[in-house]
């Protein structure tokens, strides 16, 4: 689930919201799942991966990310991207185009301590992304 805190109350994220409830009351699986597309300058490409979204705060939509990972280079070469949730218990897909940026240090911590030892041990040992 993703955690919802002081959620904007525009229309793009009233319509978020009502489409989250109707996945959630049908049971969607992966319900956080969030296809994320950037480009890599270095290879003049587009890249997509699913990551978690993990909170939504205010106008912030945040899911973490290993600094040194290959998505977080592309990120800080270029800050645009753009995201899919698809959403296929009540046949719905929700777009939207960002600019990207790093949360601060002490969200990021707060929200790693927040976490289960065995979670935060599997994501310090992950080579995510690498090749071998």
């Amino acid at each position: 689930m993703i955690d919802l805190i002081n959620i904007a109350s525009d229309l793009p994220h009233n319509r978020f919201l009502d489409l989250y409830q109707k996945a959630l009351k049908e049971n969607q699986r992966g319900i956080e799942a969030i296809a994320i597309s950037s480009y890599d300058k270095s290879s003049n490409e587009v890249e997509s991966r699913f990551v978690n979204l993990k909170y939504i705060t205010g106008n912030e939509w945040i899911f973490f990310s290993n600094y040194l990972s290959p998505k977080a280079m592309q990120f800080e070469s270029h800050d645009q991207i753009s995201a899919l949730f698809h959403w296929g218990a009540i046949n719905s897909q929700v777009r939207l185009k960002a600019k990207i940026n790093k949360t601060s240090v002490e969200f990021s911590d707060n929200h790693f301590q927040s976490r289960t030892k065995e979670k935060n041990a599997l994501a310090i040992s992950s080579n995510q992304s690498r090749t071998n």
